[in-house]
């Protein structure tokens, strides 16, 4: 087991209502996922752009995510990362992984995956 993972994910033409990339209430369903996962969110900046699409950063006890979309192209673009020095928690970023995917319903994935750091053992 490794120090950090880092998973960056690009979803590709995602099938949600659209109004999932200019609504607030996004915000809320992400974070829902993320503790849905497992993960304990700290804080949270949500930043909606004039004529849709937004950024948001979420800071994690464990490290942080990061989901930003472009939705003139139903694209969104989710960056993991997970610090594993006391336990693993690359199981949790895969659930996360897929509740995310649950709400945007991509047709098409893109993954790159890291591991960084020295192996430790749990």
């Amino acid at each position: 087991i490794v120090t950090k993972w880092d998973g960056a994910r690009v979803f590709y033409e995602c099938r949600a209502d659209p109004a999932i990339f200019t609504s607030s209430e996004t915000e809320g369903a992400i974070i829902k996922c993320i503790n849905g996962a497992g993960f304990t969110v700290r804080k949270s900046c949500f930043d909606i752009f004039n004529g849709g699409g937004f950024t948001h950063f979420i800071s994690i006890a464990e490290s942080h995510v990061i989901v930003g979309t472009w939705p003139e192209d139903k694209w969104v673009e989710i960056d993991i990362v997970s610090c594993n020095y006391t336990q693993d928690n690359s199981e949790k970023a895969y659930e996360l992984e897929r509740l995310l995917k649950e709400l945007f319903l991509p047709e098409r994935i893109e993954r790159d995956e890291r591991s960084r750091g020295p192996a430790r053992d749990f």
